[in-house]
């Protein structure tokens, strides 16, 4: 269809250079004049004024691109060049009796270009000063002293909004807007870049400024306090504001949904060159937003160079990278920083500069200046390299500036590594540092602050060239941004809520079966050594495997005493290369005839079988006699020994089973076999995963990886074989169809899929640690029963390891539903303290020595009052979304939950419970 409209397309827009793009105009359309040549690109309209008609519509529209025609095209005009004369100090269509010409080369920067625009200044006796009468007329002027450039709000505003969605650079916009107005190179446009990137930085100060309520307050705005210009993360713990009055007083079993969780890490991306210096560049804000104050932390970290960068078990490159990596030329190799773990909110005062790496005494502060303000008492940290940074934590404290040091009674401190991050620490670190095993924090992954450095590294190369204080104010006007759509955006609790419930009904009937198939004193004893590990880890890890470990040669071991077994049974083997004989290299001829003459013999001992079997199967069922006959009649060629058809009960048509004694007594032992098939099968997946798991940590060479590769072919060869007996053994069951009354023998003999067969730490495809799921083979009631400690070493071990993992699975899943409905209580708390403080901020008590003037006043009330209206109003948006919540939480089928006194008081899922969020 393009292909039809793009001529059409092209010839509309060619129209639009024509002097006439309608109808014939020969006079101006306002007043008449003969030969108009005025037209505007931005009005509305493609109608042809003349000169005075266009200055006299643009009294209001100064800023408006012209064209003029020149009798056979259109070239560039300006309002300026017309006669306009923009008027400022007085109200519109006032007129000034004393006006005072600006500069003549006072331009003005729009979203639509790069002005020179004619300003006239009043000089009346009540004339106020040039910036004040630029800013009534919603220009910000450059400079404070005879300014000569200035932007429109509009494009400050334009900018700021953009370059948080693009993070462009402001040189990349600055050019754009030069271009829209001349993209020719042949107009001397005024270079005011400079000019605007000051604008740009002082109306982001301003605006945080206005937006943290600084302007209301009673001090100046010198004495506005650390961090007091951050936004908060409303769904945190924050005392005295959204927690309850008697939260201290809680519950033990409930007091754990009072945590503060956070995130702390480093971001090599974010640094800066060493091209300017604190003295030339300071901030504007550093310290009263995320940056911490910017003296302070240089005194304090200047007496640490040459304190040792941090180290870690981690085995990631990136690390490594990081720290060994040059900082020659650079000011900052990085950022350090701190966000709340489970909204991703940057935290107040929680990011750093970093001089060199990773130093303990640049995260030690801003994570003990995040915690100076008032919290609850039980926080965890995540930390990708927690398990080194947290070992002297304590006995760094002293070293901490006086106002940051916390007393060491006052917080519960806990570290742990991010999800991500923990499999590639040492093995040690997999559970004591592990948010699967950590009470009280439900699904948190620990990887929120790594979601975080997305949104802000694509500013890397622009804030890389900056001064350290454009820099800050850069990064904590974006961190500030990404903030404000955190909150805005926290009507995806829900989400988290409809993930959570389903996740945990699952894991809730993954735990109750799990519990079913082992004794109930295992399942007891396993409870308290899980809550004695939980109160020290000194104690035995019940997350980890204790039992001896298999080794190659017990392995081989086994599979020589299975053949033997086979043989003293009177079963032969196609070739004399058992699966535990080492392949040599090559197989002789002579060997091949030798397998041949073993295959014809076996053949022969089968066939015999089969035929003396058979003289006594057709007593019992006569008809097989028949069967067979016709079976043979349908067939040209001989069948061998090894298809021949038994022609057991099975597989006989029900109407030629006889009395059904024969079904009866084949159900009973397949029913067995299938039973057996399954021990086998869960005993086959062990050895298999054990051998898979030594071959990568132990195996090296080619001639060892062929000798393992030689034990995986068999254990692999092994499992189906257990498999296919199970689904042939199941067939028989389903064809038969003559279980005793009463036994329900599908929930226990289900249908084998490829994707069940797999060992019961092993997961589906795509399933991580906190979601994963266990085959239903674990499941069997007697599985444990079933352990041989001779053939099947260190079931139990693994088995009472993944009970365990599943039941943390379980209460994680439940602190999920919980903690999330917690979470949006103390949002819609959060956001109605917000909207109160902001009425009470909108009179202002001029009586402490602050005189405003009645506008300024109104301004203050009216800025008030619409802050106060949005956070209601997001409040309401809120609690309109999540007016579902109690009946989404009270499932009505409810699975079969653990016993009560295994369960902490998050599994609690009544009512009252349920109704957490409607309080």
């Amino acid at each position: 269809m393009w292909g039809k409209d793009r001529e059409h397309f092209l010839e509309e827009l060619l129209r639009h250079d024509a002097r006439l793009t309608r109808v014939d105009q020969k006079t101006c359309k306002d007043c008449g004049a003969e030969d108009p040549k005025i037209r505007c690109r931005d009005c509305f309209t493609d109608r042809l004024l003349c000169e005075s008609c266009t200055v006299k519509a643009h009294s209001r529209l100064p800023f408006h691109r012209l064209e003029r025609w020149c009798n056979s095209h259109y070239e560039r005009a300006t309002l300026k060049g017309l006669g306009l004369q923009l008027q400022l100090g007085h109200c519109d269509g006032e007129e000034c009796v004393n006006p005072r010409k600006g500069s003549d080369e006072f331009i003005v920067i729009h979203v639509n270009g790069i002005h020179e625009v004619g300003v006239n200044f009043c000089a009346c006796e009540t004339a106020q000063q040039h910036t004040t009468q630029l800013l009534r007329a919603h220009l910000f002027p450059a400079t404070t002293d005879s300014p000569k450039t200035a932007a429109t709000f509009a494009v400050l505003e334009h900018f700021h909004i953009s370059t948080f969605e693009s993070k462009g650079s402001m040189w990349h916009f600055y050019s754009a807007l030069a271009r829209q107005t001349d993209n020719t190179g042949l107009v001397d446009l005024k270079l005011r870049y400079e000019a605007f990137r000051c604008m740009i930085r002082e109306f982001r100060h301003i605006r945080i400024l206005k937006r943290s309520g600084s302007g209301h307050s009673l001090v100046p705005l010198s004495a506005t306090g650390a961090g007091e210009c951050a936004l908060e993360c409303p769904a945190c713990p924050h005392p005295g504001v959204n927690l309850p009055a008697d939260w201290r007083e809680a519950p033990p079993k409930k007091r754990w949904l009072y945590t503060l969780i956070l995130a702390m890490d480093a971001n090599f991306r974010l640094k800066r060159r060493r091209s300017s210096s604190n003295a030339a560049d300071p901030g504007l804000g550093t310290g009263l937003a995320y940056f911490v104050e910017d003296d302070a932390f240089r005194s304090h970290v200047a007496q640490y160079i040459d304190q040792p960068e941090m180290t870690t078990c981690s085995g990631f490159a990136a690390v490594q990278d990081a720290h060994t990596r040059s900082a020659k030329g650079l000011s900052s190799t990085g950022v350090g920083a701190l966000v709340c773990a489970r909204h991703q909110l940057v935290r107040r005062n929680g990011a750093c500069d970093l001089q060199k790496g990773e130093k303990y005494a640049n995260m030690d502060y801003i994570f003990w200046s995040t915690m100076k303000d008032d919290r609850p008492h039980r926080v965890v940290i995540s930390y990708d390299i927690a398990c080194q940074w947290s070992v002297n934590l304590w006995s760094r404290v002293p070293q901490i500036p006086g106002p940051l040091q916390v007393d060491h009674d006052s917080v519960e401190l806990i570290d742990m590594i991010p999800n991500f991050h923990n499999p590639g620490h040492k093995t040690e670190c997999h559970t004591t540092k592990s948010f699967h095993y950590l009470h009280g924090v439900g699904m948190t992954d620990g990887e929120a602050i790594e979601r975080g450095w997305a949104g802000t590294n694509p500013l890397a190369n622009s804030t890389k060239e900056m001064g350290p204080g454009a820099r800050h104010d850069t990064l904590d006007d974006h961190w500030g941004d990404m903030n404000w759509k955190k909150i805005v955006g926290l009507g995806t609790l829900l989400q988290k809520l409809k993930l959570a419930v389903p996740g945990r009904a699952r894991h809730e009937a993954d735990y109750s079966r799990l519990s079913a198939s082992v004794p109930a004193e295992d399942v007891d004893s396993w409870t308290i050594l899980i809550e004695a590990w939980e109160t020290d880890h000194s104690n035995l890890n019940p997350y980890e495997v204790q039992a001896e470990s298999l080794t190659q040669v017990k392995v081989r071991l086994a599979f020589a005493q299975e053949e033997a077994a086979q043989l003293s049974n009177g079963t032969t083997f196609l070739h004399e290369m058992t699966p535990t004989v080492v392949i040599t290299k090559g197989v002789e001829l002579e060997g091949q005839h030798l397998q041949i003459a073993k295959l014809l013999e076996r053949r022969n001992v089968l066939s015999r079988r089969i035929e003396a079997w058979m003289e006594c199967h057709v007593v019992y069922l006569p008809c097989v006699t028949w069967l067979r006959l016709q079976a043979a009649r349908s067939v040209s060629m001989p069948v061998e020994a090894e298809n021949a058809k038994l022609w057991l009960p099975s597989a006989i048509p029900v109407s030629l089973r006889g009395d059904g004694s024969a079904a009866k007594l084949e159900w009973q032992l397949r029913f067995a076999q299938a039973q057996d098939s399954l021990v086998e099968l869960r005993h086959c997946l062990r050895l298999r995963s054990y051998l898979y798991k030594y071959k990568d940590k132990n195996v090296r060479g080619q001639r060892h990886n062929t000798r393992s590769n030689s034990l995986i072919s068999s254990a692999d060869r092994k499992v189906k074989a257990a498999a296919d007996k199970y689904r042939e053994a199941r067939l028989a069951l389903t064809s038969l169809g003559c279980a005793p009354v009463g036994i329900l023998w599908e929930d226990v003999i289900q249908p084998l899929k490829p994707e069940d067969i797999r060992h019961i730490t092993q997961g589906l495809h795509g399933e991580s640690e906190g979601g994963r799921s266990i085959s239903w083979i674990w499941f069997e009631v007697g599985v444990m029963q079933s352990a041989d400690p001779d053939n099947d070493p260190g079931l139990k071990d693994t088995v009472r390891v993944e009970w365990a993992k599943v039941r943390a699975r379980a209460l994680r899943y439940g602190e999920e539903v919980d903690l999330v409905q917690e979470e949006m209580r103390r949002t819609l708390k959060w956001l109605l303290v917000q909207s109160e403080a902001w009425i009470a901020r909108g009179t202002l008590d001029t009586s402490n020595g602050r005189e405003v003037s009645s506008h300024v006043q109104d301004g203050l009330t009216a800025y008030a009052h619409r802050q106060a209206a949005m956070y209601r109003a997001l409040g309401v948006k809120f609690a309109k979304m999540w007016e579902g919540v109690p009946a989404l939480v009270e499932r009505e089928d409810e699975p079969t939950p653990p016993d009560d006194d295994d369960l902490p008081a998050d599994f609690d899922h009544s009512p009252e419970a349920a109704n957490i969020v409607a309080g």
